[in-house]
C-alpha cells in the first residue's frame, strides 16, 4: 500500500507540472480543493483522539494506533501548505498559518510521542499525560481550524463574510475524520489480527457519525436560511453564484446525499453493527465531503467548467492525499497496531456498549 500510495502521489506530482504549463490558471483552484480536502480529514482524527482521551472512550483504544498514523500525515501537509500561502502574498496571513501550523504540529507529535512511549511504560500517569495534552489541544486546534478556515478558503470572496463558515468546515472535518477511521477499523476487521473491531465498535463510529453529520447539516441549512431571509445583496451574491449554472444542483443537493442518505441508514441498529455497511457510508461521505468542498470554492475562483478540469482536480487530489497517505504509512511501519502499553486495550478489545 506504501508503494501504491508513494506512486499515486508521484502520478499527481506530474499532472500538477503539466497543468502549471498547460493551465496555470486552473491549478490554484484544484489545488486547494484537494489540499483543504485532505487537511480536514486529517484535522477531523486528530480532534477524534484528542476527544476519546479526555472522554475516556474505552472502546477508541483498539483503533487509537491507526488514528495516530493518520496523524503521521501533518508533517508533510504543513509543507504542502507552502503553495497557497505562496499564492496569497500576504505576510501577516503567512503568519497566521505558522502559528495554526505549530498548534497542530506540536499536538499531534506529542500525542504520537507519549502513545509510543506507553508502549514500553505502563505507568498510569502516561493515560493522565495524555489527557492533559488533549485538553490543551482541542480548543487550540478549534480556534486554528476555524481562522483557517478564514484565511485559506472564506477569504476567496472578500466582500462576504460568515461566522458559521469555520464551524462549517470543522463539522465537515469531523464527519470525514469519523469516516476514515470507519474505512480503517474495516480493513482490520477484514483481517486476522487480533484485536480486530467488533460490531460494538462500528456502533459506536455510526453514532458518532450521524451525530455530526446532523450537526454538519444544521449549519449548511441555517447559514442558508438566515442569509436568504436577510435577502442583504452582499450576502446573497455568495449564494447566488453557487445556485446557478449547475452549482446549483450540487449545493442543495449536498443535504440529500450529506444528511438524508446516511441517515436512513445509520438510524439503524443493524446497519450501524455492520462493517460492510458502514464501510460503504465512509466512502460516501468522504466523496460527500471532497463535492462539499469543491461546491465552497470553485465557484470563486473558476466560474466556467471545462472537461479538463476533471484532469487537473484528479492530479491535485493524488499529489495530497496520496503524499499524505503514504507518509501516514512510513511512519507506521515499526508500531504494534495497537496501543500495547494502554491499561484500558483489554477492555477496549472486548468492548461491549451499555
Amino acid at each position: 500500500m506504501k508503494g501504491l500510495s508513494l506512486l499515486t502521489a508521484v502520478t499527481g506530482a506530474i499532472v500538477m507540472g503539466v497543468t502549471l504549463v498547460v493551465a496555470p490558471t486552473r491549478v490554484v483552484a484544484s489545488y486547494l480543493v484537494a489540499y483543504t480536502f485532505t487537511l480536514a480529514i486529517v484535522l477531523g482524527v486528530l480532534l477524534l483522539v484528542m476527544i476519546a482521551h479526555l472522554s475516556g472512550a474505552v472502546w477508541f483504544v483498539v483503533l487509537r494506533r491507526r488514528a495516530e498514523a493518520v496523524l503521521g500525515a501533518l508533517p508533510l501537509l504543513a509543507v504542502l501548505c507552502i503553495p497557497i500561502l505562496v499564492v496569497r502574498r500576504s505576510s501577516w496571513v503567512s503568519a497566521r498559518a505558522v502559528a495554526y501550523w505549530a498548534v497542530w504540529l506540536v499536538v499531534g507529535e506529542a500525542l504520537r510521542r507519549v502513545s509510543r512511549r506507553q508502549d514500553v511504560d505502563a505507568d498510569p500517569a502516561i493515560s493522565a499525560r495524555l489527557q492533559t495534552i488533549s485538553a490543551i489541544g482541542i480548543p487550540l486546534t478549534g480556534v486554528t481550524l476555524t481562522f483557517a478556515a478564514f484565511d485559506w478558503m472564506m477569504a476567496l470572496n472578500p466582500g462576504w463574510t460568515s461566522s458559521v463558515y469555520g464551524g462549517y468546515y470543522f463539522a465537515g472535518a469531523m464527519v470525514s475524520g469519523v469516516a476514515l477511521m470507519t474505512l480503517l477499523a474495516s480493513k482490520v476487521a477484514r483481517t486476522n489480527d487480533e484485536p480486530r473491531p467488533t460490531a460494538e465498535h462500528f456502533q459506536a463510529l455510526g453514532r458518532l457519525t450521524l451525530a455530526f453529520v446532523l450537526f454538519w447539516a444544521y449549519l449548511w441549512y441555517a447559514q442558508f436560511f438566515i442569509v436568504w431571509i436577510a435577502d442583504i445583496p452582499h450576502e446573497a451574491a455568495w449564494y447566488a453564484v453557487r445556485l446557478r449554472n449547475g452549482w446549483g444542483a450540487i449545493g442543495l443537493s449536498m443535504l440529500g446525499a450529506g444528511l438524508v442518505v446516511p441517515f436512513l441508514v445509520l438510524v439503524f441498529h443493524a446497519a450501524r453493527g455492520s462493517a460492510t455497511v458502514m464501510r460503504i457510508v465512509a466512502i460516501w461521505l468522504l466523496a460527500v465531503h471532497y463535492i462539499d468542498i469543491y461546491w465552497l470554492l470553485v465557484p470563486s475562483m473558476r466560474p466556467t467548467w471545462s472537461a479538463a478540469d476533471v484532469v487537473w482536480d484528479a492530479g491535485a487530489l493524488m499529489l495530497v492525499a496520496g503524499g499524505a497517505y503514504a507518509l501516514a504509512l512510513s511512519r507506521q511501519t515499526a508500531l504494534p497496531p495497537v496501543p500495547i502499553g494502554d491499561p484500558q486495550l483489554a477492555l477496549s478489545a472486548g468492548y461491549e456498549a451499555n
